[in-house]
């Protein structure tokens, strides 16, 4: 049954990829390493299935992660075919294999389970017009569910809600449990058995609370402090053999000795205490003094010995402190403290996941949308009920010989039970073909599960006959000195302690290509910056900066002397052009100062930056402006849209603004500058400012979001700027991408702009990305930036690993709450009373899992990024040199292959792996006794290294040469510079200021709400061109009339003629157009001048009119968070002892009498919050509220 057909001489596959074509009967897990041609494998695979065994096209269910690799497989099984019957024209079985490859089953998970439900749509009570929903619908709906659940947990007074309110929220919003609801959620959804590990989520917190010992998870404590003991006797192992050689006297010796056993005896009664319960080996470490270590005069010892000796011991005593710190520091009876209301916090958590769980599927149904979660959820409820294969699993399982998987390191325990359900549920059993390679799984935080490939990888090497293993070995992508340095380094670095998979002799790469040219170019190169300590010189370049010129350089310096690189497609040299250059980053944050460094030296330079719409900086330009619409008062988002090119405010400008006045917010201090301001020039670009803003905030009350944008667009020339940038096209596209996102958003909810910008603050929050338009082809000439993970698949004659120095992302493992895929949710001791938190336990523990796992897939990003590679890997970056190798001295002396495990487990970037693999190489030693002056631990190896140090003092002079010959040329505004300033303190500003459940209501004009009004502008300004024909608005005929009685004098007796005085002057002072003059009633303000509210009014002591005010409320008795209440009051009397607050109103009322009611209740709310305010300024009187009906003459009194 197993048999592989013996392989011809004139075969072109090598034996294992032979294997892998022709095995059968079993399931095959094929570990293919990069290069080793796993896709042709996989297609070759299919091809002999319809061949030599005359199966269908549709009898093989192929399934892979992307629909660009779906399509390829399906070309290149159009091409096989279409070679096969060249050879054999009469062959009428192959005929019909090509006619059936567009309906055969090669496809996406995603694909596959959406075309199963549609065919069985009825047995799950779906609509069949379901449709899959975007991100945008996904988004809006978790939202408005979101909002609805916590609404009515609030008004309900649940008690879970309201622990979880205090647990998590801030006095401001609930923004923080909405965001930490949908991650929870997002993690449940991948494991097949969601409910069930929802419930199970507080078992995390359980023990028999006598003893920390029962603790199901207190073995990993003893895991952690296991192996820190073993290297804390390292440590004093190196103190005593260094004071053992060291020229102490022997007093001093003998005493140096004792601390030694001192130590060590500790170490031995910790190591006992571990054996028994929890405040045993508390005890243990707490009750013991460690000594000091000897110090005595200089002469009595060496003194560079002495520090050596003194510094492994210290190292001994740190580790001991950390062990105290995490994982003793507290006593049972506090640990019981935490795991109860822990416990009660995660209870908590799972019953309000699983109410959104049944509100969110509800609200998808009801709208006939499913999300791609819900097609795999769905898909598995098809074939699995109640534990138990169905009749549909048994049609599914009938229709298929074989089931092939690519990418297998990708999948996660949803899809693998999809399968498994599929090809297991009875006899003849389906055999599965899996092909990936566990080594590039960087899939994290999409939730892939990589233990699923390695599983089998382990039960399948042991020969229990449930499946066999191929190991593809052999490259046939990178030359030589790829193959060997990726081979050195991850010899040294991966195995299974730290990086989950040992990389041993089946894990290296071999050269599947012969006879390579030996070239010189190829060899690997590491350039570490030195960068001294930053100081105030402004010629101090940035470590950014330094990097990207010293990689600009490298670049251009190769480009100029025409350096040539091996083709092996043409095998022959070429020279070596922009595109065969990638520069790989962990993060494109940097981009921005790469593109103008490049810029400067002419260096065609593209980059998807992480290919998210929202990180472009056009689009966050555009976001600012819309916020600073829906809101102006938010100090960021206006500053940056000041800045931005939409207005071009400089520096020098915002500083003038900003010390112009005391006022608390930033708008408030542009419209003190545009009256008061000292320079006439900033005042009138301010006051333009305003105009232009204030008109926009109008427009979005009567446009639609997408022609609100595009309006933007237009009148600021948007469009024709960004295209005078570098890649402008692509720009250009972006914001027509964000056009199209803001129609999507409106076509699927009313909430408009306010709710447009909040829905992107909280997919930001949730890591969701909105793909950016692309416009470069593979083939353009252009050096490339990308994440490692976006160059996953792809192949570069030279790569560029950039930044080896930034730090790896430890976020995961931070803040009040961890979550993990199999521990669940552990969560920080919170006492909102005392106002004071404390990490648990619990959380130490989650948070080092995390923390390894974190590792593990650095490293294998690590691999990807160094297997992208055909001909030459060159290292970057910048580093206080000298300092940096100090700190590997001691590393690169160790003795054996690998690097220790606590080395490796305490590296903070990939610096700290690569360089001590390299110094250890035999090609390094004059550096390391150049810095170190020591014998490092020499690696022979194949491989070939050359490190190269670069002075900060070097790559200024550079630097200063090209800015030099610039300057010499004729002088252009930088517009990309201005357009893509950043924020020094960026991070801070993408914290996104939220607003609560109770601010939404207020802006979307809710019942509870409805009738407060936003402020009022108070500016004349022209109607939109494309608007200047049609008729004027009621809104606008509205604001025009405010704006009229804002400059009505107080005073007897009124006219017609002197109304119309003041409607003159108004409009000669340009604070109203004449054509919005004409939409005033004088008749109506007339009248208003008669009644007695007005009659009234012209006897207080004081009227003031548009009056701005501020004030903190809650939204009700049940809410704990307040919100800032803004608005303008139109008129203000204040009397002896009482005031009258005055508001215009200009509806339309058919019967005042029979509308009385409705319209005192419209106006209830509004009414009272302006009460609210005012009684703060004036505590002592009475205050009344009337709002006056101009059209129909009339007042309602609150």
């Amino acid at each position: 049954m197993n048999q592989v057909p013996i392989k011809p001489l004139e075969a072109t596959w090598n034996d294992e990829q032979w294997e892998a074509i022709y095995r059968k009967g079993e399931d095959l897990l094929i570990s293919a390493g990069a290069g080793s041609g796993k896709t042709a494998v996989l297609v070759e695979r299919m091809i002999q299935k319809i061949i030599q065994e005359k199966l269908n096209i549709d009898e093989l269910l192929v399934m892979t992660f992307t629909e660009a690799a779906a399509a390829e497989m399906k070309q290149r099984m159009r091409s096989r075919i279409q070679d096969e019957l060249e050879k054999q024209p009469d062959n009428e079985h192959l005929k019909v294999q090509l006619n059936k490859i567009s309906q055969s089953h090669i496809s996406t998970f995603h694909a596959f389970c959406n075309k199963l439900i549609k065919r069985y749509y009825y047995l799950l009570e779906l609509d069949p017009v379901f449709k899959i929903a975007d991100d945008i619908e996904v988004g809006i709906i978790q939202d408005e569910v979101v909002e609805s659940l916590f609404d009515d947990l609030s008004d309900d007074e649940d008690e879970s809600y309201l622990l979880l309110s205090r647990q998590f929220n801030n006095d401001r919003n609930d923004e923080n449990l909405k965001v930490m609801l949908l991650k929870i959620y997002e993690l449940a959804r991948s494991n097949p058995e969601m409910i069930q590990w929802l419930e199970n989520l507080p078992h995390l917190y359980q023990w028999d609370e006598q003893d920390l010992m029962s603790w199901i998870h207190y073995d990993k404590i003893l895991k952690v402090i296991t192996p820190s003991l073993k290297e804390a006797v390292l440590d004093l192992e190196k103190a005593k053999e260094y004071a053992t050689y060291s020229q102490m006297t022997e007093k001093l010796h003998k005493y140096a000795t004792d601390v030694y056993f001192q130590d060590l005896e500790y170490v031995n009664r910790l190591k006992d205490a571990m054996n028994s319960s929890y405040e045993a080996l508390r005890e243990a470490f707490m009750n013991t003094t460690l000594s000091r270590f000897p110090s005595a005069p200089k002469k009595d010892f060496d003194e560079e010995m002495n520090t050596i000796c003194k510094e492994a011991r210290d190292s001994f005593k740190k580790r001991i402190e950390k062990i105290k710190e995490k994982y003793l520091t507290y006593s049972n009876e506090t640990h019981l403290i935490h795991f109860k209301k822990s416990q009660e916090v995660v209870e908590a958590l799972a019953k309000m996941v699983l109410l959104f769980h049944e509100r969110f599927s509800e609200a998808k149904l009801k709208r006939q949308l499913l999300d791609f979660s819900d097609l795999e959820w769905y898909t598995l409820r098809l074939l699995i009920q109640d534990g138990q294969a169905t009749a549909v699993a048994f049609d599914i399982h009938a229709q298929f010989k074989e089931i092939m998987i690519d990418e297998y390191q990708d999948t996660n325990f949803m899809q693998e039970s999809i399968v498994q359900a599929i090809a297991k549920i009875k006899s003849p059993e389906i055999p599965i073909f899996m092909v990936g390679d566990v080594k590039q799984s960087i899939y994290r935080f999409r939730l892939a599960e990589p233990s699923i490939f390695q599983g089998k990888y382990t039960m399948f090497s042991d020969g229990n006959g449930k499946g066999h293993k191929i190991d593809l070995m052999k490259n046939y992508r990178s030359h030589q000195q790829v193959i060997d340095s990726t081979n050195y380094i991850f010899k040294q670095l991966m195995d299974e302690p730290v990086g989950e998979i040992n990389y041993d002799e089946a894990a290296m790469l071999r050269l599947g290509v012969l006879g390579e040219v030996n070239d010189p170019f190829n060899q690997n190169e590491v350039h570490l910056i030195d960068k001294l300590q930053v100081t105030d010189d402004e010629t101090d370049l940035s470590t950014v900066e330094l990097e990207a010129h010293h990689i600009a350089r490298t670049i251009k310096r190769w480009m100029d002397s025409k350096q040539e690189v091996y083709d092996r497609k043409l095998g022959r040299m070429r020279l070596l052009t922009y595109q065969d250059i990638v520069i790989l980053m962990r993060s494109l944050s940097s981009v921005t100062t790469f593109q103008d460094v490049f810029r400067q030296y002419h260096i065609p330079l593209f980059t998807e930056q992480n290919t998210d719409l929202f990180d472009s900086i056009e689009i966050i330009n555009m976001v600012s402006c819309l916020k600073v619409i829906d809101n102006p008062y938010q100090d960021i988002p206006l500053v940056g849209l000041m800045r931005s090119p939409l207005f071009f405010f400089n520096e020098r400008e915002l500083s003038l603004i900003k010390v112009s006045s005391k006022a608390s917010s930033f708008y408030e201090l542009v419209q003190f500058y545009q009256n008061h301001g000292e320079d006439e020039f900033l005042k009138q670009k301010t006051k333009r400012f305003v105009e232009i803003l204030e008109r926009w905030r109008f427009e979005a009350k009567t446009q639609s979001l997408a022609s609100l944008i595009t309006l933007i667009y237009e009148q600021t020339l948007y469009y024709e700027f960004v295209m005078g940038l570098p890649h402008g096209y692509l720009r250009k596209a972006n914001l027509d991408v964000f056009v199209d996102k803001a129609r999507h958003y409106e076509s699927s909810t009313k909430k408009g702009l306010y709710g447009f910008v909040n829905y992107i603050d909280r997919m930001q929050a949730l890591g969701k990305h909105f793909g950016k338009a692309k416009t470069v082809t593979a083939n353009e000439d252009v050096v490339r930036i990308m994440s490692i993970h976006k160059s996953k698949g792809l192949e570069f004659p030279v790569v560029f690993i950039s930044q080896i120095q930034k730090k790896f992302n430890v976020q995961d493992e931070k803040g009040n709450y961890i979550l993990h895929k199999k521990y669940g949710v552990a969560v920080k001791y919170i006492d909102s009373q005392l106002s004071f938190t404390q990490k648990t336990i619990a959380q130490n523990v989650v948070a080092s899992l995390i923390h390894r796992e974190m590792l593990a897939e650095e490293m294998r990003l690590l691999y990807v990024a160094m297997t992208r590679a055909k001909s030459k890997l060159l290292f970057t970056g910048v580093f206080e040199v000298e300092k940096k190798l100090a700190s590997l001295k001691e590393v690169i002396t160790e003795s054996g292959v690998r690097l220790p495990d606590s080395y490796r487990l305490k590296a903070v970037n990939y610096a700290d792996w690569i360089l001590p693999a390299i110094l250890k190489h035999p090609d390094n030693q004059e550096i390391v006794a150049t810095y170190l002056g020591v014998t490092p631990t020499c690696l022979e190896d194949a491989s070939s290294w050359k490190i190269e140090i670069f002075s900060q003092q070097q790559e200024l002079e550079q630097s200063m040469k090209v800015e030099e010959s610039l300057a010499k040329q004729p002088p252009v505004i930088d517009f990309e510079k201005i357009f893509s300033t950043r924020y020094e303190h960026q991070e801070l500003v993408e914290i996104n200021a939220k607003q609560s459940v109770s601010q939404r209501k207020l802006a979307e004009e809710t019942p509870m709400f409805k009738g407060i009004p936003e402020l009022r502008p108070q500016v004349a300004y022209d109607r939109p061109s494309f608007m200047r024909e049609k008729k004027i608005s009621g809104a606008e005929a509205g604001t025009a009339l405010h704006q009229f009685m804002q400059h009505l004098p107080v005073m007897k007796n009124h006219t017609l003629e002197s109304l119309q005085q003041v409607k003159e002057r108004v409009i000669e002072k340009e604070m109203m157009t004449e054509e919005m003059s004409s939409r005033i009633d004088l008749g109506q303000v007339l009248e208003f001048t008669k009644s007695p509210l007005y009659e009234k009014i012209i006897t207080a002591l004081s009227v003031k009119k548009e009056v701005p005010f501020m004030t903190l409320v809650k939204v009700d008795e049940h809410e704990q968070s307040q919100i800032l209440l803004q608005g303008v009051i139109d008129l203000l009397a204040e009397f002896e002892d009482e005031v009258y607050i005055v508001d215009y109103k200009t509806d339309y009322i058919r019967d005042f009498e029979v509308q009385q009611q409705e319209l005192k209740q419209r106006y209830e709310t509004q009414m009272k919050y302006y009460s609210k305010a005012i009684k703060e300024i004036f505590p002592t009187k009475k205050v009344s509220c009337h709002v006056y009906f101009l059209k129909v003459s009339q007042c309602l009194v609150y």
